[in-house]
This record gives structure tokens, sequence and C-alpha cells, in this order.
């Protein structure tokens, strides 16, 4: 995962009385590696106090509500395309001149670096790609179904699939089923307590 920031100028809106005005926040778009896997977009900032309760003042930004003296976060999906949002105010009945300032404005692109994605191809025994997928380096793969082959048992995998750190074939493990033999093994355990005899019979299957 890799961040990155734009900071931008504070805006301040003024009302007079139960109007309503408007004010473009806006960014220049950020420049991002080529290939870039974009998570998520937003933009966070602080409102300053404005009057609220009953026909008290209103602002919303991108038509999300925001609270008088509050941080606020912004979600923008993953369209970096987007440059600007809209923060509306509403003044409110019981005030002749309102306003409110959004300062500390950032907007945030959470992406992922091709240069940072490693390839992890899972296979069977036959050479048969189960499933491709990319990882981040030091990140953790997420196997495909078990798979199934006649007369065999799955066992598992070759390899640990917790930290990749370079493009990886990863093997399924098998184990006939001529070799799974299964052993009773009975263990008899015998004591005395208080004057009376006591056996035991325990049966383990390995």
């Amino acid at each position: 995962m890799a961040l990155i920031t734009t900071n931008i100028s504070n805006v301040s809106i003024s009302v007079s009385g139960a109007t309503t005005k408007t004010a473009t926040i806006s960014w220049t778009q950020p420049v991002l590696p080529e290939g870039a896997v974009i998570n998520s977009c937003a933009l966070t900032g602080n409102a300053s106090s404005f009057t609220t309760g009953n026909k008290g003042a209103t602002l919303t930004i991108n038509g999300t509500a925001v609270n008088s003296n509050s941080a606020f976060t912004i979600n923008l999906g993953t369209n970096i395309s987007t440059t600007s949002v809209t923060a509306s105010f509403q003044g409110g009945h019981k005030q002749t001149n309102t306003s409110v300032t959004l300062s500390n404005l950032t907007y945030t692109v959470d992406y992922i670096d091709p240069s940072s994605l490693r390839t992890v191809t899972f296979v069977d025994w036959d050479g048969t790609i189960l499933k491709t997928e990319n990882v981040e380096v030091g990140g953790t793969a997420t196997a495909p179904a078990d798979p199934v082959r006649n007369g065999y048992n799955f066992i598992g995998w070759d390899i640990d699939l917790s930290t990749i750190n370079s493009d990886t074939v990863v093997k399924a493990q098998w184990r006939s089923k001529e070799d799974s033999v299964v052993y009773n093994v009975r263990f008899s355990l015998q004591t005395e307590f208080e004057g009376k005899s006591i056996h035991v019979d325990i049966d383990v299957d390995t």
C-alpha cells in the first residue's frame, strides 16, 4: 500500500440569514505510477464551529452532512479523475450572518504500486495452473480450493504462504492413498486406588 496526498487551501463560506451558498473544493489530479491499482480516494479536513440545532445552519460536502466543529472524511471511491467537490452551507433562521471555514483540507489516494507486486502461481502435480494472483511484497498469498486427484490425498502446499517476497510458484503436495495406512494402538494402564485395582484400555489410531 502507498499513499499520495495533496494539501488544499482553506475554504470559507458566509451566508446571510437562511440563504444557501456553495463553494468548490478543488485539487490537482496526482500522478501515480503506471499500472497503479487504486484502493480509495478521500477528502479530509476540519469544519469550524457554526450554530446548529432547531433551524440552525447545515453543511454538506459532496452530499455528505458535516457537523459543526468537527473533523470529516469524504470518501470518493476509486475514480482518481475526480478533482473537485461542492460544499453547500445553509444559514439558520435564527442567525443574521453565519460563516464556516474548512481547514486542514487534504486529498489522499491509497494505491498499490505495481513495482511492489509479486506474482504467485499455484500449480498441480502435473504443472496445471490452479490460480495466479498478485501479492504485495511481504503480503500473504491466498490459496485456491484444495485440488482433487484420483488415488491421492492432498496434504498441502510446498511453501509457507504468509510472507511473499518474490515471484513464486507454489506446488500442490500429494500422498498416495496406498501409503496412508491407519494403525490401531492399544495402551493399557493398571493401578490401584484406595485398595482397588483399576484397569484402563486406550485405543489410538495413527
